[in-house]
């Protein structure tokens, strides 16, 4: 029997790695509560060098994302670099549902990632954050043979960073695709962006 209202928060965290889906769900509760305690010893959880297990980190990672603490984004970013893919998706999502600016360069470097999913997630959470500083690592991550719903989240996020100004260098690049990428990017956000001469070759 769990002695629940008693438990510190290191052996609370390590509950996250139990056999039973039950016990590791009612663990996630009561650290988010415990707040600064329980983000140290979660911190500690999703480190691959303490949990061998991918799923262990992934369930530290999403827990941790639940409790406010200035360090977070440290935290998220470190796991962009963790081994197992999973993980970095994890990351990769919350960062993006937090929308924490600081960590643009890390989800730009994850646009390439060998990880499609990941990729696209890093897309989204790029998007979500709406820095223009990543419109130009969103553009060169597409290659003329990138998966269609790779282009699809590229777009989107492009559209939602909302900077047709930035955009339009795309326009003139050598490449028809990325040509094409900024037109329908630019169209969606203000069509009222785009001069004649830029359209007419299209």
């Amino acid at each position: 029997r769990i002695p629940w209202t008693r438990l510190p928060s290191a052996p609370l965290a390590r509950l996250l790695g139990d056999p039973r889906p039950a016990v590791r769900d009612r663990a996630r509760s009561p650290l988010i509560s415990m707040g600064a305690e329980a983000f140290k010893a979660l911190a500690q959880l999703r480190l691959p060098t303490v949990s061998r297990e991918a799923a262990i980190r992934r369930r530290a990672i999403f827990t941790m994302a639940q409790i406010r603490s200035p360090d977070l984004g440290k935290e998220l970013r470190s796991s962009l670099k963790d081994p197992a893919a999973e993980v970095r998706r994890a990351a990769a999502r919350s960062l993006g549902e937090l929308r924490i600016g600081e960590a643009v360069p890390e989800l730009c470097a994850a646009l390439n990632d060998e990880d499609p999913l990941l990729q696209r997630l890093a897309a989204t959470a790029l998007g979500r954050i709406g820095d223009r500083k990543a419109i130009n690592s969103l553009f060169s991550s597409l290659q003329s043979d990138s998966q269609a719903v790779f282009e699809h989240a590229v777009r989107l996020a492009l559209i939602e960073i909302g900077d047709p100004g930035e955009c339009r260098p795309w326009l003139r690049n050598p490449s028809p695709h990325h040509q094409a990428t900024a037109l329908r990017v630019m169209e969606q956000i203000d069509p009222r962006s785009l001069n004649l001469e830029e359209v007419v070759p299209f």
